[in-house]
């Protein structure tokens, strides 16, 4: 265990201002028996030749040319590559401290764990600041326990970066290549529910997330893709009442705060489009005998309210 090959897949897509920070950042790891594997996403800004030029200088790097799919099917490629005894992601636009590798895989080995979780900051590009991402903690988990956290976004969150993996634990798990927005919660989902424990220590901030990027999926305002990630949410919701009735409250609250976010967009940049709200609201509303406001604070369950019940006056304050 001392010495294991460690796979890092990094899905690359026109990101020529940031390619060369994130290799570098993988390159010069404390740790250094990794294998680093870069899927080109058809890239047409050069990050093809980037890359080349790259696994000419070292060894380790291996790259692979596919027609645009996205990035779920560039992931699956990657994994399907991978020759490590474990595995971590990192996004091409984002890069990790020189310790990051090391002490995530120290996380798995101190604990016999199959799943190690480190702590994130942001980089927001168009504020200019760097934030960190959720509180600190340093915990060992079981699957069920650690799915509830990533539900409930206190520590951690629901992204496949940031996070270093047993490989065994992935085996006949694929990233779902029909989703834009919410495909890494769909996939860890499944992940956290194969590990035996999860070891998470988030006191150190070691994977930095570019935020805010132009082209994000996510920087968008409402669109259809969001209804993706509903429904993966809800589709999570109806496996945890079945299967993982202590986990079910924590689904819940993670379907209510993506159909309350997305009435947000709504009311704030297209407040016009009646179907849609009235949609989103519906899905909240159908919940409600399950207690949709239980693990929300206050403040928290005032907002989820004025959306629901007081519409103009929602759409007033959101204006302001």
């Amino acid at each position: 265990m001392k010495n294991n090959l460690i796979s890092v897949i990094i899905p690359v897509y026109n990101v020529k201002q940031y390619i060369e920070r994130c290799i570098d950042s993988i390159l010069n790891q404390t740790y250094k028996n990794i294998e680093i594997i870069l899927v080109d996403d058809g890239s047409t800004d050069g990050c093809d030749e980037i890359c080349n030029m790259y696994a000419e200088k070292d060894k380790r790097i291996k790259v692979v040319h596919i027609k645009n799919s996205g990035v779920s099917n560039a992931r699956n490629v990657g994994l399907k590559l991978a020759n490590g005894n474990f595995i971590t992601f990192v996004d091409a636009d984002d890069y990790i401290d020189m310790t990051c590798i090391e002490k995530m895989y120290k996380l798995c080995t101190d604990e016999h764990c199959d799943i190690g979780i480190i702590g994130i900051l942001e980089n927001n590009e168009l504020t200019e600041k760097t934030n960190v991402s959720g509180e600190s903690t340093n915990m060992v988990l079981s699957a069920e326990d650690a799915l509830k956290e990533m539900l409930n976004e206190k520590y951690y969150y629901g992204n496949v970066w940031g996070k270093i993996y047993k490989t065994n634990i992935w085996k006949d798990t694929y990233f779902n290549e029909n989703t834009a927005i919410g495909e890494d919660m769909e996939v860890l989902y499944k992940v956290l529910l194969k590990s035996n424990k999860v070891n998470v220590n988030t006191n150190e901030r070691l994977y930095y997330y570019t935020k805010n990027r132009n082209d994000s999926a996510t920087k968008s305002n409402y669109n259809k893709n969001w209804e993706k990630e509903i429904a993966i949410c809800e589709n999570i919701l109806k496996e945890c009442r079945e299967n993982h009735k202590d986990v079910f409250p924590f689904a819940l609250k993670r379907y209510i705060r993506i159909n309350y976010s997305c009435i947000v967009k709504i009311l704030t940049y297209d407040s016009k489009n009646k179907e849609i709200y009235t949609q989103l609201r519906k899905n909240i509303l159908k919940y409600k005998k399950d207690g949709i406001y239980n693990k929300f604070n206050l403040k928290m369950k005032m907002k989820i309210r004025l959306v629901l019940y007081f519409k103009r006056l929602a759409i007033m304050l959101l204006k302001k």
